[in-house]
């Protein structure tokens, strides 16, 4: 959709100004327009990994670092007749009870002003992605930090490598994807778990955002299941074992074209996936946003894959069928 972006895309959210920001793996937010394609430049980060990204009422951007472990905030400037700069992040989270965040992965705003942060591992880092999965640490974190007061709590901490959050459609709780639980459960603002809405999903799951039509989400999957991995589920030593292995030999991530559609209904949330079709080389799908009947998508960058790509379905009843 856009001309090759600076490096990889990950978090989306849409600003009042109707465009649409994204986190990219260099460091930076930038501003798309979803019309022409055409972006700028909005903020900056040195050195940092962004990923999650949300938007708050009064226009800040908030994003995750997933290899530093911070949050960072991007307070737009007043417009002017000059060539608005780059932001510079502001550190607003970098620690929980005196220990630091780690692999910091995605991020909710509230209209109030209360972020939800989701952290995949509190005893691995992103470079340790494989294991983590087979070891099932269960370190993740769901971290509540409301912006008036700057109070934090841990809502969650041994969530299964915890990934997308957002805000349900009725205000009053975040739905959390787990990726090695294959699942994604709903949280209320106080943290207390209030089921499950979509498990034993076929693939790991990855970002989770809410559409701009009522009750819908959508849900992407980052790689499909491995059989090994799933039949070693009871046996703890074998997976760590696993561990081991040479990396030639080791299961690694499948590029999954599947996404998830979960949609409210009066008897519970039906779960619906889709396959994707695109470029041959493209690979796994890491966040995926709906407005105004079009779907946007942004690659995952797992196993070190830069892409600089934006994906574009025209027209979501075409994927109703």
């Amino acid at each position: 959709m856009t001309s090759k972006l600076a490096g990889t895309p990950d978090g989306l959210d849409f600003g009042k100004d109707g465009k649409l920001y994204a986190a990219l793996s260099t460091g930076k937010v930038v501003a798309i327009d979803p019309q022409t394609g055409l972006f700028t430049q909005f903020g900056t980060v040195p050195r940092a990994r962004l990923t999650g990204l949300s938007i708050g009422g009064d226009g800040t951007v908030y994003a995750t670092d997933e290899v530093g472990g911070a949050v960072y905030a991007f307070a737009p400037s007043a417009p002017t007749n000059i060539a608005p700069k780059p932001i510079s992040g502001q550190k607003i989270l970098s620690s929980l009870n005196g220990k630091p965040l780690q692999w910091t992965n995605d991020v909710a705003v509230t209209p109030d002003g209360t972020l939800f942060v989701t952290t995949s591992s509190q005893r691995r880092n992103l470079d340790e992605f494989y294991q983590e999965v087979l070891e099932h640490s269960g370190s993740g974190l769901l971290i509540r930090l409301n912006l008036e007061d700057q109070t934090t709590k841990s809502l969650q901490s041994a969530l299964e490598m915890t990934n997308g959050v957002a805000l349900s459609h009725d205000g009053n709780a975040v739905l959390v994807a787990e990726s090695s639980a294959y699942r994604v459960s709903r949280f209320g603002f106080n943290g207390g778990k209030e089921g499950e809405v979509a498990s034993n999903l076929p693939g790991f799951p990855g970002n989770i955002r809410r559409s701009d039509k009522s009750g819908r989400y959508w849900l992407t999957l980052l790689s499909p299941r491995n059989g090994l991995v799933d039949r070693l589920a009871g046996n703890p030593m074998a997976r760590r074992l696993l561990v081991w292995l040479p990396e030639s030999v080791r299961p690694k991530p499948t590029p999954f074209h599947c996404l998830i559609r979960l949609t409210e209904t009066s008897t519970g949330m039906l779960v619906q996936s889709f396959r994707i079709q695109g470029p041959k080389d493209m690979p796994s799908l890491s966040t995926a946003i709906e407005r105004d009947g079009r779907l946007y998508i942004t690659p995952a960058g797992l196993g070190g894959v830069e892409r600089g790509d934006l994906y574009l379905i025209d027209d979501t009843k075409g994927i109703d069928q």
